[in-house]
């Protein structure tokens, strides 16, 4: 498989306010990080590095992709860890989903005063999407909503080419409470 660099792999994301830099590669955010500045709240940092409505977006040839992420997922004690689902789209089509679990996880207490926050450390996953039909076709991977994703790596088949799209249809920027964020669906 073929290695695209970080620098090809960052205009393909939509929905994205800034891209958070780290040691081993980026971090969609949903709201710029300058804002952090005038509202200092790490509650609203975790929201806005939650990727509900980023995605890849990108034309291509290659008939199957991976990409490697570090989730970092929560989990309220006593309930499951939120799944980090990664759905990929062709030519508007779903096609199949991928599930990320290795990564890191908050933890939250809400029975303490105030709610306690620990973190449970993991690993990258990589994701292969095979099967991709043959041809020129376009390619949305949504993100999860319930998770922050650190961008590490993605791969596509040896010689196949990888084009950003441009979008041609009305956009809806909205940021709003938790039920707009939609972190409880499935």
């Amino acid at each position: 498989m073929k290695q695209l660099s970080l620098a090809e792999l960052e205009p393909l994301v939509r929905g994205a306010q800034d891209l958070q830099r780290t040691a081993e590669g980026f971090m969609p955010r949903r709201l710029p990080k300058w804002l952090d500045a005038q509202m200092p709240d790490p509650g609203l940092d975790m929201m806005a590095r939650m990727t509900a409505g980023v995605r890849l977006v990108f034309e291509t040839d290659t008939t199957a992709f991976e990409l490697d992420v570090l989730e970092t997922g929560l989990q309220v004690v006593g309930e499951e860890r939120r799944e980090a689902a990664f759905d990929l789209y062709v030519d508007g089509a779903f096609l199949m989903r991928q599930v990320a679990r290795d990564g890191r996880t908050i933890r939250v207490d809400r029975l303490s005063v105030p709610p306690a926050l620990s973190v449970i450390s993991g690993t990258s996953s990589t994701l292969t999407f095979g099967g991709l039909p043959a041809g020129s076709k376009t390619v949305e991977l949504w993100l999860p909503q319930s998770a922050s994703v650190e961008l590490r790596g993605f791969r596509v088949t040896d010689g196949a080419q990888v084009r950003p799209v441009a979008l041609q249809r009305l956009q809806w920027l909205h940021y709003g409470s938790s039920i707009s964020h939609g972190m409880e669906a499935a």
